[in-house]
């Protein structure tokens, strides 16, 4: 079905680009009919390149052909191996020193269960859009090329999903040919340099990035000459989709301390309230942090930068501003005064001691408008975190193999690091120099000296190295607004996973909900026999994108007739039926209530089935709830829930067919 909102591609025609056409013939083509024959195309490819390999390496051996080259990193590079020792599936064996999970990872399917998996109508998840067919078909669960290596079991850390099994692709796997731009940093890391820890994968939609571009703008104009990493992390956060918007609304930076973080937020700050030309509409940057006077500090070289150029500035405490001819401004305000500013970047310094809540309903309800808008979370480590960086970074990892709207950038050591482990030191600081080598010796010694105030109980030397010099975050649970418990043990919701479990023939209930004008989330319930009910469901990055996959599922077939759709409040019931000319029900906070404990009580009871989903199951355990009002309210803010939401009243509907739930008619 064509909507209002789809987008179009330029389609080649006759002979493809990933088999040598070129541009002399193009016409526009729906883009999701367009990339759907793009990944038959993609799978059809890899599988003449599978056999032209099983050929050579079974019959032409013996003939001593010429060898074929693959990948440093390919499971094919290694003489020892044969065709027999390969698996073409694209499954791995488990790492060695690393025990096989108890619960296979969510969403991967093992290869037992392979002839059991349900089809598939969902998107592809591994398809980038915009990029060659060729680039399709890398395999998504290889770990050289995703980062994802199986999980050793571990406790569920209340509600923060450990990162041990979550790494990233070294910067020459062939993952990375996805994002050209990042390629150009990854085949030159200075010594001075470090390749992160953790780093999301390629955004599926982005297509470029104004990372470049920015960089020579920055250094031409306010005379900052970015060091690698700071550039490594400009790319990332400036990567843009085919219309030109910002595909991450969300970017995390964590690195140890004193290693250019001010530097390039001023950069940053700079490039985007110079750039309302590019966005389409005067730039609002909104400055702010745990300590007004570090972002006064980091604004004051910004407002001589303005002077000299004859821009307004303002020195008023509290009221710092730098005004542009076009109006567009760059402004500092308290943590307790950024209610009400529609920004277009919204800069939180220290985001470790800041409110969730803050974030939640001050700064983002004001850039649902905006073109591009984007959050930018910068912290170090600190053992008294708040939600706010621990959610962020909890979601980001929720999504690791199939990155929504969070982007992660981060140095750190893992945690249980010896703090005398000076590759560890490393490993945390992206730029090194003899300088902090001497430095952090020396803040070893004191730190091995003991604790310098024994009347302070929160002066404990070595977390404070932790958190500091190796940038290890604490591993707590979410902070709550009240007293506020799991909506589900984690290793109850693992046990509802049934790998084999199918939606049968028949009516299903499809539920849609928005994440603050920045993504959103669908999901689809089914009745199993025996009174259980199988859920499954995505995020997107696009309102439009969940709703196309919400028609996907109500009319999947035939047998689909009398499906229900439930459309969250804000996203205009009505718009949407009308759009997709089925009947919708708009649901609101009080159903949410109410069906949330509806949703515990039936897995508690093993009445609800899910696919060990990753994205449903992260959103899931890292909830958290407090009785309220009947029901139960959804209290950390600090971590998506749309798919939480949308489960709970899709459940609530499924589980009871026939009764009339009071939802509003459009």
């Amino acid at each position: 079905m064509v909507m209002p909102w789809d987008m179009w591609d330029l389609d080649h025609i006759d002979i493809p680009v990933a088999l040598g056409g070129t541009d002399s013939r193009l016409r526009p083509a729906h883009r999701s009919c367009n990339r759907k024959a793009g990944r038959e195309l993609g799978a059809a490819i890899k599988r003449a390149g599978i056999k032209a390999i099983r050929d050579h390496i079974d019959n032409d051996i013996d003939n001593q052909s010429p060898a074929l080259e693959f990948p440093p990193n390919s499971e094919l590079n290694s003489n020892s191996k044969s065709i027999n020792d390969i698996d073409f599936s694209g499954e791995r064996a488990t790492r060695p020193g690393h025990s096989p999970p108890l619960v296979p990872s969510p969403g991967v399917w093992p290869t037992s269960h392979a002839a059991d998996k349900p089809a598939d109508k969902r998107p592809d998840k591994h398809a980038f859009p915009g990029l060659p067919p060729e680039l399709h078909s890398i395999p998504g669960n290889i770990p050289e090329l995703t980062g994802i290596y199986p999980q050793s079991p571990t406790d569920s850390d209340n509600g923060i999903l450990p990162d041990q099994g979550v790494t990233t692709p070294r910067p020459s796997a062939a993952l990375w040919r996805r994002a050209p731009w990042v390629i150009e940093l990854a085949t030159d890391i200075p010594d001075s340099a470090q390749w992160p820890r953790l780093m999301s994968r390629p955004h599926p939609e982005a297509v470029g990035s104004y990372g470049p571009e920015a960089a020579g703008w920055i250094a031409d104009n306010a005379g900052i000459d970015l060091r690698w990493w700071q550039r490594l992390v400009l790319y990332r956060a400036l990567e843009h989709d085919a219309a030109g918007r910002l595909v991450w609304t969300t970017v995390v930076l964590s690195t140890a301390r004193q290693v250019g973080k001010s530097v390039l937020v001023r950069a940053l700050a700079l490039w985007r309230v110079a750039h309302a030309d590019l966005f389409g509409e005067a730039q609002l940057v909104l400055h702010t942090g745990k300590d007004l006077n570090v972002c006064r500090e980091v604004h004051r070289p910004g407002r001589i930068w303005a002077r000299q150029r004859g821009f307004y500035t303002r020195e008023t405490n509290g009221q710092e501003e730098i005004r542009l001819d076009d109006e567009s401004r760059w402004i500092v305000r308290g943590h307790g005064s950024v209610y009400g500013y529609p920004a277009s970047m919204a800069l939180a310094d220290e985001a470790w001691g800041m409110s969730a809540r803050l974030v939640d309903d001050g700064l983002e309800p004001t850039m649902m408008e905006r073109h591009s808008p984007q959050l930018v979370l910068l912290s170090t480590a600190h053992a008294r975190a708040t939600s706010l960086m621990l959610g962020r970074r909890a979601a980001a990892l929720d999504t690791w193999d199939n990155p929504q709207d969070t982007l992660l950038v981060e140095w750190s050591a893992p945690a249980g690091t010896d703090i005398e482990d000076r590759d560890a030191w490393r490993q945390a600081s992206p730029h090194w120099s003899d300088g902090r080598a001497r430095l952090l010796e020396a803040r070893l010694r004191r730190c091995q000296a003991g604790v310098s105030d024994p009347d302070d109980r929160d002066d404990d030397p070595e977390r404070s190295f932790r958190s500091q010099v190796l940038n290890t975050w604490p591993r707590q649970r979410l902070a709550g607004t009240g007293r506020d418990e799991p909506l589900l043990a984690a290793d109850v919701w693992a046990g509802c996973a049934d790998l084999s479990a199918t939606a049968p023939p028949g009516p299903v209930v499809v539920a849609v909900e928005d994440w603050y004008g920045l993504g959103a989330a669908a999901v689809c319930a089914a009745s199993l026999p025996g009174s259980r009910v199988l859920i499954w469901g995505e995020t997107f990055h696009d309102r439009g994108d969940a709703i196309a996959w919400a028609d996907m599922e109500l009319t999947a077939d035939e047998s689909r007739a009398g499906s229900q759709l439930i459309v969250g409040a804000s996203l205009n019931p009505a718009a949407v039926s009308e759009a997709l000319g089925f009947p919708a029900v708009g649901a609101g906070n009080g159903h949410t209530r109410v069906g949330l404990p509806m949703v515990r009580s039936m897995v508690n009871s093993g009445a609800l089935v899910h696919g060990g989903d990753r994205t449903l199951s992260g959103q899931m355990t890292a909830c958290r709830v407090t009785a309220r009002d009947g029901g139960l309210v959804i209290t950390n803010r600090g971590v998506r829930g749309d798919l939480v939401r949308a489960a709970a009243w899709a459940v609530m509907v499924a589980s009871r067919p026939g009764v009339n739930v009071p939802f509003f008619v459009y």
